[in-house]
């Protein structure tokens, strides 16, 4: 077969008279838009103003519309052509686009792991790595080559991510450094077959097979590879995918469901690295629950790896995820705590002063749940706020607030009204009562803490009530409850409009009803 270094050409990027970009992460983490605008005039078109929540440090007025396929392309357009150089990029709207910070900042931290190990990185010359499932965008080897000079060997299985992500390799006159290998499509085929006779290759063996790259034992000494980099497909069916309705959806099903989901791919690719062993100095992917980076360390746990490093990605982004690496090389033990994602020391303090114990991810997004005249005074809004408790979906619902750490049956008596611009914090403790045996028993697997803050923006604007998920795992009820509030807030459901028809709701209420009713 043919040599991965003869398919990786060595032609370094300083012969060909390139230069590498010096990137910020700390710039893309907070963006300038209309800075950005200026310098890639077709994103100005889907710039609109904004004003950063309470608490944000962001000094910038604008943003875009985070629901808007085009204007995500866009914007990840302007990133890679004013910042990494890039001369044309195209991606269809019905494949995935990547958020480019995102991106890159796993390239960092690759980048950061072969600093701590010299010695072995020197063995691979050009330093090359591999990017399991490329997709249209191509993404990883363009930012890996133009930050870092990496020579990249690509794989894709979707024939139209195929053809977009070779036109944006050659577009860019990349040809020398990245190869896009065409590969079979899997389905959890990484795993040994029922009868235990064999097992089928994974996803990086795949890529490595096309590519007419034989695999190396366990006893390899020097690393062919200097890394892989993935970004799975993080769902296992459709439904689950699409289920966010915060964020605009552009992928196809290929690239974001798989069987077993995300778990399971990545466990198809420690398979395989057990296999193909020191053929590469670092194994990596990236993950979209936290859950699943415990069961894949868990994995690797199992199978005698010790040698493993974990990140936060974008901790303070509108979505996070997680990296994961491993090695089977003997390297300095030099991971710091920042490379762990469970060090005792990157622990949290729990930010729910309502003692609600954290038993599931970290909060998600924040989102809007409605708004209500500012005619209506801060009781009035609490009052609308407790109502909630009344709709007969839910066994238990617990109120808590910032300003009182023990339960309260009066809202009102327990939260001072805040000031303009300034949020007020409840939280909401939802708990399912299973009956066991005849009898009504709390069970703590069934719980969630939702957390509702009510911030006052003046006369012009304003009530304005968001919510986001703090903890738990009973799911099911936490969105019940979030599709129940705004209509209950509000008060414009039909249950609402019903009551108001008869007459029976509160005389300030009736008086002064909120628009829509």
């Amino acid at each position: 077969g043919v040599d991965a270094k003869e398919l990786l050409s060595s032609v370094s990027q300083e012969a060909r008279g390139e230069e590498r970009v010096a990137v910020s992460m700390d710039a893309l983490q907070d963006l300038d838009f209309a800075s950005l605008g200026k310098q890639h005039p077709p994103l100005g078109r889907f710039l609109r103003p904004w004003k950063p929540r309470v608490g944000q440090a962001s000094t910038f007025s604008t943003t875009i519309d985070w629901k808007d396929p085009v204007a995500l392309l866009e914007l990840s357009r302007a990133i890679l052509v004013v910042h990494f150089g890039v001369r044309t990029w195209e991606v269809p709207l019905n494949r995935l686009i990547p958020p480019i910070p995102n991106r890159f900042e796993y390239l960092c931290w690759v980048n950061e792991l072969l600093g701590q190990s010299p010695r072995e990185l020197s063995a691979v010359a050009p330093v090359t790595g591999v990017d399991i499932g490329t997709g249209a965008s191509c993404v990883y080897p363009l930012l890996g080559h133009k930050a870092f000079g990496w020579q990249w060997l690509a794989s894709e299985a979707d024939p139209v991510s195929f053809q977009h992500a070779e036109r944006n390799v050659k577009s860019n006159g990349l040809e020398e450094a990245v190869h896009i290998i065409r590969v079979e499509a899997t389905s959890g085929s990484g795993h040994f077959d029922e009868g235990g006779a064999g097992r089928a290759p994974g996803p990086l063996l795949l890529a490595l097979r096309a590519s007419g790259r034989a695999a190396h034992s366990l006893t390899t000494t020097d690393p062919t590879f200097a890394f892989c980099v993935c970004n799975p497909p993080f769902f296992s069916s459709i439904a689950e995918a699409t289920g966010n309705p915060h964020h605009a959806c552009t992928g196809a099903e290929v690239e974001m469901v798989t069987s077993g989901g995300e778990e399971r791919f990545v466990g198809d690719i420690i398979e395989d690295s057990m296999e193909l062993g020191r053929t590469f100095l670092w194994y990596s992917s990236m993950v979209g629950k936290k859950q699943t980076l415990k069961h894949v360390l868990r994995m690797l746990r199992q199978r005698n790896v010790a040698d493993t490093r974990t990140r936060v990605v974008s901790e303070n982004a509108r979505t996070r995820r997680w990296l994961v690496a491993w090695t089977f090389h003997d390297l300095a033990r030099t991971a710091r705590d920042e490379d762990k994602v469970f060090s005792k020391k990157r622990k949290r303090a729990d930010t729910l002063t309502s003692g609600a114990e954290k038993e599931g991810d970290d909060c998600s997004d924040w989102a809007t749940v409605c708004a209500l005249p500012r005619e209506l005074s801060f009781e009035a809004v609490l009052e609308r706020v407790q109502a909630v408790q009344e709709v007969r979906r839910f066994s238990h619902l617990e109120w808590r607030s910032t300003l009182a750490g023990e339960p309260v049956t009066q809202l009102g008596l327990a939260i001072q009204p805040p000031r303009v611009g300034i949020g007020i914090s409840v939280f909401i403790c939802g708990r399912e009562e299973e009956a066991e045996q005849g009898t009504s028993k709390p069970s703590r697997d069934n719980t969630f803490v939702l957390e509702l803050q009510i911030t006052d923006h003046g006369t012009q604007h304003g009530w304005q009530l968001e919510q986001r998920f703090c903890t738990g795992t009973w799911l099911r009820g936490y969105q019940v409850l979030v599709d129940s509030l705004p209509g209950e807030i509000g008060r414009t459901n039909r249950r609402w409009r019903r009551l108001l028809q008869q007459g029976h709701l509160p005389a300030a209420v009736a008086a002064s009803p909120p628009q829509g009713l």
